[in-house]
């Protein structure tokens, strides 16, 4: 067996996209679960969350939002963005000049970082 050469990269390129794919979408996945249960709807009387913690779910279209892009790969690097394509994500992960961060997707990953480092370490390349 060739330990170089373009085929063998390949194949470790590609058993790395597995690896991070999987990771991907068990951190959105993760991250989904932090934010709880829906409080019933916009007409139920939406109670805002401490300012700290995950936002309150109230349609539920943020954490719908929520997902991983296939693995990509860019100069020898394999990599997944997970994220909301909300507009208003960032302003509830990061908070306003008037309003304090509700954080869902850092503390997500925080929770979730042994998991992954498990999970990229069982690539077996």
């Amino acid at each position: 067996m060739e330990w170089f050469g373009p085929e063998r990269e390949k194949e470790l390129l590609d058993a790395i996209e597995k690896g991070v794919n999987r990771a991907g979408m068990k951190l959105a996945a993760n991250i989904k679960r932090s934010m709880g249960k829906s409080a019933g709807g916009p007409r139920s009387g939406h109670a805002v969350s401490a300012p700290g913690s995950p936002p309150n779910v109230e349609t539920g279209t943020l954490r719908r939002s929520i997902d991983s892009t296939r693995p990509m790969r860019f100069a020898g690097t394999v990599f997944t963005r997970v994220g909301t394509n909300t507009e208003y994500g960032p302003f509830l992960e990061y908070g306003t000049q008037k309003m304090a961060a509700r954080p869902f997707m850092r503390p997500g990953l925080e929770r979730f970082r042994p998991e992954l480092v498990a999970i990229l370490g069982e690539i077996r390349i």
